[in-house]
């Protein structure tokens, strides 16, 4: 019997022994979040801790907040990204990468390329043509 692995990219700053309480981090960032929504750095961790918690809809809210504000926030693209990867919604992955570049995002070319792999996969058995043309990106930045 096998063991299924997540095989997404972790969220940019996780590690799994600082996460703490994360139900009670949730309740913590919320209220800052909704009383000074300029305050980016706790729509960061307020999003961060959402994904974590599998609260992906509420996640992608707050990194696409983010995005509003600041389009060109690299963690929050690549945060973003890992989202929709989880989501599965290829187009909105699909739309987030192409506007982006690795030097814009602050990405190494192996974390971008592996986002554009995931997007194949996700593509591979329903659009087969979009999903080579998704591996044949994430070849050249590998």
């Amino acid at each position: 019997m096998g063991v299924a692995v997540d095989s997404s990219p972790p969220f940019a700053g996780q590690s799994g022994d600082d996460l703490g309480d994360r139900f009670g981090s949730v309740h913590f960032f919320c209220q800052p979040a909704s009383l000074e929504p300029e305050r980016v750095d706790v729509r960061h961790r307020l999003a961060q801790r959402l994904a974590e918690l599998s609260r992906l809809k509420e996640s992608r809210e707050q990194y696409e907040i983010i995005r509003k504000a600041k389009p060109k926030d690299e963690l929050a693209a690549r945060n973003l990204a890992v989202v929709f990867v989880k989501q599965k919604d290829w187009n909105a992955l699909q739309k987030l990468l192409a506007s982006l570049a690795p030097s814009v995002t602050g990405l190494r070319p192996s974390e971008y390329a592996v986002l554009w792999h995931n997007l194949a996969v996700g593509r591979q058995t329903t659009e087969p043509k979009n999903a080579v043309k998704a591996f044949e990106q994430a070849l050249k930045l590998d």
